[in-house]
């Protein structure tokens, strides 16, 4: 089971900011690889990766999934889950997948043959009205959301 944590603020080190687009040592100005992804993602709003090869993406306005291999950059199969909206965040653990809508709400999805149904949800009592991210602490089993605002 998974419990929504707290909404955590960033904070950045007071050790100096690193040479711009240098992260924790990746240098994002000469990534590894990159892949070209079709016209239809080109509103995503989060990504998840969901084994060494694929990746979930998450098309902000449609209610849906995609699922992108990444060694070909292919599209490999998509899901709906909702009707149109302004969704944020995706996460994902163990089979399981959380969407974050822009407003705070969460929707636990569960695998419906070629589509997901929403099995949950919960809205975030943070007094923030607007959100951007979601993330998953594995170890915890903690939803970590992040908002806008």
């Amino acid at each position: 089971m998974v419990r929504l944590a707290a909404v955590l603020p960033l904070v950045l080190g007071a050790c100096g900011p690193p040479p711009l687009g240098v992260v924790a040592g990746y240098d994002f100005r000469k990534p590894d690889r990159s892949i070209e992804l079709p016209k239809a993602l080109r509103e995503i709003s989060s990504v998840a990766a969901i084994g060494n090869d694929e990746l979930a993406c998450l098309q902000d306005e449609k209610g849906m999934l995609y699922f992108v291999q990444l060694s070909s950059g292919r599209v490999l199969r998509r899901a709906k889950f909702g009707k149109k909206g302004d969704y944020e965040g995706l996460a994902y653990s163990n089979g399981d997948f959380w969407v974050l809508r822009s407003d705070g709400l969460i929707l636990a999805l569960a695998e419906d043959g070629d589509r997901y149904r929403v099995v949950g949800e919960a809205k975030a009592s943070s007094g923030h009205k607007e959100f951007e991210g979601l993330t998953i602490d594995g170890q915890r089993g903690q939803l970590i959301l992040a908002p806008k605002d």
